[in-house]
């Protein structure tokens, strides 16, 4: 489904309240001060065209969701982002899986390293194989990944990701998946405990800074919360998942069996 006018004018207003060279907007301050539009910030988070993170209380646009906000400032950042894609891609083809510093990618891109910064966390959602927890920090660096050269072009690239991340149909506030019959439940359980597990691999490997806890170990809790920001990779329907509560205790199972902790389960 399509989203309204005043959706995309909401989605816009808050995109160009995002302070420059930065990612995110406090989610609290801006829902209260948009308090006649909470339905509608609501139902922009449930279509994935908006991604609230309660840990950091931030909002932020989704690239998937860039191309329907409009306007000079959005289509602008996705001009950089493309760019910036094309760099890393032809990075990749000299040298597969290459670890690049920010500062020479900006060099490379005739961008300044701000505007990087910015390019390389949209990116990170989807073509990045892995990059720096602060991208800020002096000496931040991005890995290339195979995907970036899976797509003729950033836009068939970009396309991709917007089908995946918004083909399957929204979920009203609430609604659960119906209840499934007793017969099999142990099968789906197996199957769902695997997909858990697969993603989990993949983002240790990848996103491994992103997934420690605040002492530097790699913990259940920090490893979910990067899975539920990239699910559309895995599962089609976010329904499909377990919760965070299950996945978190699943992860610190397999955890334990080496460190005997696994993290709290947050």
């Amino acid at each position: 489904m399509e989203l309204s006018d005043k959706a995309i004018g909401l989605l816009r207003a808050l995109f160009e309240q995002i302070p420059p060279g930065e990612r995110a907007i406090g989610a609290t301050r801006y829902r209260a001060d948009h308090a006649p539009e909470l339905a509608l910030l609501n139902d922009l988070e449930e279509r994935q065209h908006l991604q609230r993170d309660h840990q950091k209380d931030t909002y932020r646009v989704p690239l998937a969701a860039l191309g329907a906000i409009g306007g000079n400032e959005a289509q602008g950042l996705l001009k950089d982002i493309g760019h910036v894609y094309d760099v890393l891609r032809d990075s990749y083809r000299e040298s597969p899986n290459q670890t690049v510093t920010l500062k020479a990618l900006a060099k490379r891109a005739a961008l300044p390293e701000k505007r990087v910064v910015v390019c390389v966390d949209y990116l990170s959602d989807a073509f990045i194989g892995g990059r720096s927890t602060d991208l800020k920090a002096k000496g931040a660096t991005v890995t290339t990944s195979e995907r970036l050269i899976e797509h003729p072009d950033f836009q068939a690239a970009l396309a991709w990701w917007e089908g995946v991340v918004f083909q399957r149909p929204p979920r009203k506030a609430g609604e659960q998946k119906p209840a499934s019959p007793a017969h099999g439940n142990v099968e789906r359980f197996a199957s769902a405990r695997e997909q858990v597990l697969k993603a989990a691999l993949a983002l240790v490997v990848h996103y491994p800074e992103e997934c420690r806890s605040k002492d530097g170990r790699i913990s259940g809790a920090g490893i979910v919360r990067m899975i539920e920001q990239k699910s559309p990779l895995w599962w089609e329907d976010e329904s499909d998942m377990l919760s965070h509560r299950k996945m978190t205790a699943i992860i610190n199972d397999s955890l334990r069996v080496l460190d005997g902790t696994g993290g709290p389960e947050e």
